[in-house]
């Protein structure tokens, strides 16, 4: 990439503009596209402390100018009562004046501000892109999408937006004299919640966000109803009137698969559109396309492509890390039972992804059953005395509070987990659910309504595809390890009672490999039949980590090559390297434990505080290889196929990520199973010894621990590794 590189950016609001800016500036020919000219009011108009520096970075001189009121954050969030979360560190804009404000400042920079036209028509030329405007037609090396949510020219070359919830916004503004405090106000209603603030003395801001298949009529009326079934919201500013009828917007988190491709990238909201709680709208779009900018002047600077990769591997982790944050903030909401909305924020299973649901047709799923495997439950309490979590849904909170008011017991009989949901609680003297009987003999809520779903459900995990309901079991259960019991098949009846219970999710029409960069679903397939060849399936996680990797660094559509030379010895010491560092944050109770991490791989000593003892990985390796390993190799491969075939390369975070946790697991496996045979003072493993390695790994790892951000550092891992081997130049 050179000096003279041009850049075709569609949409100046703040992400396209701070992108022209950044680059103008860099003496780059740049061309910013707005088909507005900047006159009608648009939604958004609050700045985080974050934001604030982030457009501090991009302009410092007069970046306040369009600062209007410093306003805190006051609401009625999981309680009735208002209560403080920020102090008054915020502000609200003059958004209009800021966004033009922004794109001026780009074209006193040197980009060309075309605006008031809609783009006619974009083609492919040699090397670039054409942008017909009218009667004008403009040719740029790159094309950058700063659309917003509509993502107009990416959507146009395949790529496909992946909501991870239904969320609308109803947007009123208000004008006449502003009396309420110089705060923002948050309250949560059962259909929704709003946020509130005021904007100067003389005009405020109040949108109503819910889902929107509860949100019916005309937006306007529905927008009032909601306003005066409010408490705080109608007090502070019903004085007020609306200066246009209220309208309605998308919302919510999604983001866009691929975010970028050959010549083209994506920006802002165009790529990763954040929850309205979040308040990051406008800052953090001025941040990226700042960032962006910075990117494609680093490659003019060092003569290569820009590493847009890395880029959007760290806006995906940024995003992940966000949307963990508010959903606990959504999940802390429990005072409305009976709402759909909340209820589809607190539900229990953990192990769907965070997609979000479609209202349920009533219709039948298709059922697709692993081969050969079997379960029974034999009653032994296990789930019940263990750290597995039996996760309440909030329809269900009154019935199981009224039970256990009847059982007179000394305890609560719900606790709320670190991720917001709700549980039964624990007996902490017996260290078993509260709802199991004084003698362990068995529940008192079986066979009743109250009995939570999730209990219903374990050991099986559902989990939706284009294909249907794959049926998967947690290896926690004693009769799964032993595989013991009847065919899963013969449960048909109990999956399809518990299917009719709760609404599918909508699948993505493209599966992330990567944050940024995706596969169809018959692509995603081919994969799981690459992993199914062979002998050893460990080899084949390790070639597809590679091939993944190589394909990630090409702007290519077509999908990966599988086949090819890799650097064996480097990827399977990094899966030591990698099971080391699992093994580190699991001792370490959720922080890396660096003593651990050292003793691990220098063969030092090591304290295991979940075993209660101290040793060397020498003496791990002597444990296990006086046992028969061809069978405890067979059941690593064993468990590993069935992770991957009951979807866990799909949860939560990108397939590369998964299939590098998943990478570490039979080391980490083989490290459990000998540590408990030391504990059981044993020179040899037995079965049991892998099944208690089985619990560790299914508890705090594969199940419910999800370790989202080693598994970030795993895949940088790998990029760095290519870098090292190949060169690292996305071609």
């Amino acid at each position: 990439m050179n000096s003279d590189s041009r850049f075709l950016i569609i949409g100046g609001g703040p992400a396209g503009a701070a992108t022209a800016l950044t680059l103008a500036r860099a003496g780059l020919s740049v061309t910013l596209i707005e088909q507005s000219r900047y006159e009608a009011l648009r939604v958004g108009e609050l700045l985080s402390p974050e934001g604030q520096q982030s457009v501090a970075e991009l302009f410092p001189e007069g970046f306040n100018d369009h600062y209007l009121t410093q306003i805190g954050i006051v609401g009625a969030w999981d309680d009735d009562g208002l209560a403080r979360f920020a102090d008054r560190e915020w502000w609200t804009l003059d958004r209009l004046a800021f966004d033009r404000a922004l794109a001026d400042r780009a074209s006193a920079a040197g980009a060309r501000l075309v605006e008031g036209t809609k783009v006619k028509s974009v083609a492919r030329v040699e090397n670039g892109w054409s942008v017909r405007l009218g009667d004008e037609e403009f040719q740029g090396d790159w094309l950058i999408d700063a659309t917003g949510r509509s993502s107009q020219f990416a959507r146009a070359q395949g790529a496909k937006v992946q909501k991870f919830d239904r969320q609308v916004a109803l947007v009123g503004f208000l004008e006449g004299e502003v009396t309420a405090p110089p705060d923002m106000l948050l309250e949560t209603m059962p259909g929704g919640w709003w946020y509130t603030a005021p904007i100067d003395k003389e005009r405020a801001v109040a949108v109503f966000i819910t889902d929107s298949d509860l949100d019916k009529g005309e937006p306007g009326a529905a927008w009032s109803a909601q306003f005066e079934a409010t408490k705080y919201v109608k007090a502070r500013f019903g004085n007020l009137r609306t200066m246009v009828t209220p309208w309605r917007v998308a919302s919510g988190f999604s983001l866009l698969v691929p975010g970028y491709g050959e010549r083209w990238c994506t920006v802002g909201e165009a790529f990763a559109a954040f929850d309205p709680l979040s308040n990051l709208g406008i800052g953090r779009s001025v941040g990226m396309g700042h960032a962006l900018g910075r990117t494609f002047l680093e490659a003019v600077e060092l003569g290569r492509e820009p590493d847009l990769l890395s880029f959007y591997q760290r806006v995906g982790a940024e995003f992940r890390s966000h949307s963990d944050r508010l959903l606990q903030e959504y999940r802390n909401v429990h005072r409305f039972p009976a709402s759909k909305f909340w209820f589809r924020r607190t539900s229990s299973s953990p192990y769907e992804s965070q997609l979000r649901v479609r209202s349920q047709s009533g219709a039948s799923r298709t059922l697709l059953f692993p081969k050969d495997q079997r379960f029974e439950c034999t009653q032994c309490g296990k789930c019940c005395g263990s750290d597995w979590v039996a996760r309440v849904d909030l329809e269900k909170k009154p019935v199981l509070e009224e039970a256990f008011r009847k059982q007179k017991r000394g305890f609560m009989a719900l606790r709320v987990l670190d991720d917001g949901r709700l549980a039964t609680n624990k007996d902490h003297e017996r260290g078993t659910c509260v709802f199991l009987e004084p003698e362990g003999t068995g529940c008192t809520l079986h066979g009743t309504p109250a009995k939570p779903d999730s209990c219903l459900q374990f050991p099986f995990m559902l989990r939706e595809t284009p294909d249907g309901v794959e049926i998967g079991v947690s290896h926690l259960c004693s009769s799964v390890q032993r595989n013991e019991g009847r065919p899963l098949e013969e449960y048909r009846s109990e999956i399809e009672d518990i299917l009719s219970r709760r609404s599918p999710n909508v699948i993505p029409q493209l599966v992330s490999i990567s944050w940024g960069k995706g596969l169809n679903w018959a692509s995603y397939k081919r994969l799981e039949d690459f992993l199914s060849r062979g002998e050893s399936l460990v080899l084949q996680v390790r070639r597809l980590r590679w091939y993944l990797t190589c394909w990630l660094h090409t702007y290519s559509a077509a999908e990966p090559r599988l086949e090819g030379d890799m650097p064996c010895d480097w990827l399977q010491e990094m899966e030591l390297h990698m099971a080391a560092y699992v093994i580190s944050v699991v001792e370490g109770k959720g922080v890396s434990n660096g003593a651990v991490l050292d003793g691990l791989l220098g063969g030092e000593e090591v304290s295991f505080p979940s075993f209660g003892c101290q040793t060397t990985v020498p003496a791990l390796k002597s444990r296990l290889s006086q046992g028969d390993e061809e069978w405890l190799t067979s059941r690593i491969h064993r468990f590993l196929a069935a992770l991957i075939q009951r979807k866990f390369l799909l949860l939560n975070i990108p397939l590369l990520h998964n299939l590098a946790l998943l990478a570490a697991l039979p080391e980490t496996l083989r490290v459990y199973t000998g540590l408990s045979a030391i504990k059981r003072g044993s020179e040899s493993f037995q079965a049991e010894d892998f099944y208690t390695a089985l619990d560790i790994v299914e508890m705090k790892i594969t199940a419910y621990a999800r370790h989202d951000r080693i598994a970030q550092s795993f895949v940088q891992w790998h990029l760095e590794l290519y870098q090292q081997q190949v060169g690292g130049e996305i071609v």
